[in-house]
């Protein structure tokens, strides 16, 4: 949960409803990556159970597609971003599960820069969307139209250049085409894990692997659908809303305060998987072998698998993955490319019918915590009031009360007011007096 994995990630995509650099924050180097860090902590016991490791890494595995396939179907800019995140966070895991701990870190890492980044640019990007809205009420024009929607946007490019080029680049490092810092440890992952079908239960760990495969082909074709329908194309908007023609006029860069973090997180998506670069890769240029930093500076917290796979499969395994993103990307580009979002979107819906509404319709994950707890939940809340609070708490109070109300009663018999009344219990009070001196 605390890492957003299935089921229990539905929490991550609407936490993404808060101010975007709060966003960046949380999907990229802070709260839900911490779920990895106690794992890898904790790798020397993981290591002790390979059914345990297993449970992770398919719980990864299937993370990591599932959340793929909702992204694609997503067009809130911040809505394709999230459920990117719970996708790499499965990565992490399925690299967790497969016993390459310092890899999962190195993802964690990498992610860092490129997911920050793309939040940002996605900020940027809102930030203008909202300043045309405002300057059309300006204009006494009453537009009302969601900034987050891609479906409003298109052509950006034009007018956002910084945020568009640092976008294109987080984007590039998060489909993991080399030399960017998503290439070094998405591959790696991948490789891990298809080291991890040599051992005790390959066959399901080579399935884990396949699914991985499919999910980076998946994560370079959504982001890249994300990348071309926000910034390629025409502006859209004035298409949308009628009242919004000529808008573009009141589209702008956002100032350097921004765009300058953006530069910053750009240069270190495509320079901050070198801190660690496969040894097999430089090994194979240099002859040195002991050249990963991270892994050298983890080694003394964390307990890797051993790698036993020869440098040939390696490296066909790293060109596979390679050319798995390439194709996303490819075949985004043949989609999206103009002005085809919805139009794509509307062929790729048609051409998976239910399967598709299952993936716009987030598996109905959330209507099944609805229905499976949220309203039976309720349901005993309400009961439990009714039986602990009504008849519980509120009949101990009605009782003190019914003994005060006998107690009064009993008194008013003695409070008559008639001074002959009171003149009786004297004598009486004082007639026992006697008595009890008398014979005790």
């Amino acid at each position: 949960g605390k890492s957003a994995q299935i089921p229990l990630f539905v929490w991550l995509p609407d936490a993404m409803a808060g101010p975007t650099p709060v966003s960046a924050l949380i999907h990229a180097a802070t709260m839900v990556t911490s779920g990895i860090y106690v794992i890898s902590r904790l790798s020397p016991f993981f290591m002790q159970s390979p059914e345990l490791m297993l449970l992770v890494a398919v719980i990864g595995a299937f993370t990591a597609i599932i959340a793929a396939t909702i992204a694609l179907t997503k067009y809130d800019i911040k809505a394709v971003l999230a459920y990117s995140t719970v996708s790499q966070l499965g990565f992490m895991f399925l690299a967790l599960g497969s016993g390459a701990y310092v890899a999962a870190m190195f993802h964690v890492v990498t992610h860092a820069f490129f997911k920050a980044c793309l939040f940002l640019g996605s900020g940027s990007v809102i930030h203008a969307m909202h300043h045309v809205e405002h300057k059309l009420h300006e204009e006494g024009k009453h537009v009302h139209f969601d900034p987050q929607d891609m479906r409003n946007m298109g052509g950006l490019r034009k007018y956002l250049p910084d945020t568009y080029k640092t976008f294109l680049i987080a984007t590039i490092a998060i489909a993991g085409i080399p030399p960017l810092a998503g290439f070094f440890s998405k591959d790696e992952i991948l490789v891990m894990t298809f080291n991890a079908g040599m051992g005790t239960y390959g066959a399901v760990y080579i399935g884990l692997w396949a699914m991985a495969l499919i999910t980076a082909f998946m994560t370079a074709f959504y982001m890249f659908r994300l990348t071309l329908g926000t910034f390629h194309g025409e502006f859209r908007l004035p298409q949308k809303v009628a009242e919004a023609k000529g808008a573009e006029r009141h589209l702008h860069e956002s100032p350097f305060t921004m765009t300058s973090v953006l530069w910053v997180l750009a240069g270190l998506s495509i320079a901050g998987g070198f801190i660690g670069i496969p040894n097999f890769v430089v090994a194979t240029f240099t002859g040195t072998a002991d050249v990963n930093l991270l892994s050298n500076w983890l080694d003394k917290t964390t307990m890797d698998a051993e790698l036993t796979l020869s440098k040939l499969v390696e490296w066909f395994l790293l060109f596979g993955s390679v050319l798995v993103a390439a194709f996303g990307i490819i075949f985004a580009y043949r989609l999206f490319e103009g002005d085809q979002l919805e139009a794509s979107d509307a062929r790729i819906s048609e051409r998976f019918g239910a399967l598709y509404r299952v993936w716009s319709e987030k598996y109905k994950i959330d209507e099944i915590y609805e229905g499976g707890i949220v309203r039976p939940t309720v349901r005993f809340s309400e009961r439990f009031l009714a039986v602990f609070d009504m008849k519980g708490i509120d009949g101990f109070v009605n009782f003190v009360a019914a003994i005060v109300r006998f107690a009064g009663g009993v008194a008013r018999y003695f409070q008559t007011g008639l001074i002959q009344s009171y003149a009786y219990g004297i004598v009486l009070g004082v007639i026992l007096v006697i008595f009890m001196l008398l014979f005790r």
